[in-house]
């Protein structure tokens, strides 16, 4: 049994149960049956992600798909990407679509694979400046907590002192 089939009886059976009324059952079904009418000549999209412009290109025609090209902005994620290669397609590799849809291939140039070396560089840049004040933070807590710590054992040491020094003429008297 195909699916449409089976997804109209199981309307159908599902509409009588809940509903219970006919008219209701049978404008239901109609919807179904509409669209799943309207989806039988759907083709999907080809997954052409990774594939040169040019080919990506003779095989959207193949298929009868309008497209363009739109130029990736640039970004880190495509630092490792080649120059005219297929990045991301809209509607997505795999989609199901009415036929004569317009799909988007979207690639990236040189100019744009720089600006992403770019930004990758000033990334690493930002984190190792962030990482060396983290550093510098940790060393002047570690100091402070040195110096708090020498004040402090020097306050006790003499309180020690004084409280044994008192401790001790207390028991001479």
């Amino acid at each position: 049994m195909s699916k449409e089939k089976m997804l109209g009886k199981l309307t159908k059976v599902a509409a009588s149960s809940i509903l219970g009324s006919d008219p209701v059952e049978d404008a239901v079904v109609k919807i179904v049956n509409d669209q799943l009418e309207k989806r039988k000549d759907y083709v999907k999209v080809p997954d052409v992600i990774g594939v040169p412009l040019a080919d990506a290109e003779k095989i959207l025609s193949e298929y009868q798909f309008k497209f363009i090209r739109t130029l990736a902005d640039p970004d880190i994620k495509y630092v490792n990407k080649r120059a005219d290669v297929v990045l991301a397609t809209k509607p997505r590799g795999g989609s199901s679509v009415a036929p004569h849809t317009f799909v988007k291939l979207i690639y990236a140039d040189d100019d744009v694979l720089a600006a992403s070396q770019l930004q990758l560089k000033d990334r690493e840049a930002q984190r190792g400046a962030k990482k060396e004040a983290n550093k510098l933070l940790m060393h002047k807590l570690m100091d402070t907590s040195k110096s708090q710590a020498g004040k402090l054992s020097s306050s006790l040491k003499f309180s020690l002192k004084h409280h044994n020094k008192n401790s001790s003429e207390e028991t001479d008297s």
